[in-house]
């Protein structure tokens, strides 16, 4: 079964063929409450690097979500594509005990 960041959606293919993986990955251990990181987007990224720029406002929200609750996870693993972090690295975090 391949990692969900190298599937791509099956429908709209035609029109859209898109085939794209993951430009950054963001791995959560722990007991806690899950929660959305969705409200980082609540308003539009506006800049040219909009990867990069959307990485640092999810960042951001991340840590202002730690900062107003305590740690949300226990443990965190990131892949930012260009910068750090593999795949592989990302699946045995995922998987230790």
């Amino acid at each position: 079964m391949p990692p969900l960041t190298t599937v791509s959606p099956g429908g709209k293919q035609a029109s859209f063929a898109s085939r794209a993986r993951a430009n950054y990955l963001l791995v959560e251990k722990g007991s806690q409450q899950p929660r959305t990181l969705g409200s980082a987007f609540a308003r539009p990224i506006v800049d040219p690097d909009i990867v990069k720029a959307s990485v640092a406002k999810l960042t951001c929200f991340l840590d202002d979500m730690d900062k107003a609750y305590g740690s949300c996870a226990d443990d965190r693993y990131r892949m930012n594509i260009g910068e750090h972090g593999t795949l592989t690295e990302a699946i045995a975090f995922a998987t230790a005990g």
